[in-house]
């Protein structure tokens, strides 16, 4: 049997080690263009991010749209946006996961928990694993 500090110490080195895998992710970019030009690059979103995608309209225009990562207090929310001297009204759609923000805004998924569940579990059965070699 282990010691309960040496038990306690192995548990938060694996939380200290796991829990950066499920708070940053990767998600597309693309700066605000027409809906047909978004050339879709990875970036590296921070710890509190959301991938989104940004879309953009205007009476008798095509759509705009942008994609990236923002913070979550900008979620679903609508507001204007000069875009080659035409105002387009811009709506967020965030989504949580890895490259989530691909394709169009109607593709984008409800964030799930399944991810951290996941990690979680893995680190839950790899602490277990180690307390039974030691």
């Amino acid at each position: 049997m282990m010691h309960p500090c040496k038990f306690l110490c192995l548990s938060l080195t694996f939380t200290f080690i796991l829990i950066p895998l499920v708070s940053a992710r990767h998600c597309y970019y693309c700066d605000m263009t027409d809906d047909s030009n978004c050339m879709e690059k990875p970036v590296y979103c921070g710890k509190r991010e959301n991938c989104f995608i940004a879309r953009g309209l205007a009476l008798g225009l095509p759509r705009v749209i942008s994609k990236g990562c923002v913070h979550a207090i900008f979620c679903g929310r609508d507001h204007p946006i000069m875009y080659l001297g035409v105002t387009y009204n811009l709506t967020t759609y965030c989504c949580q996961g890895e490259f989530c923000n691909a394709g169009y805004p109607e593709d984008v998924q409800t964030p799930t928990d399944a991810t951290i569940v996941a990690v979680f579990l893995a680190g839950l059965l790899l602490l277990l694993l180690m307390c039974w070699l030691l």
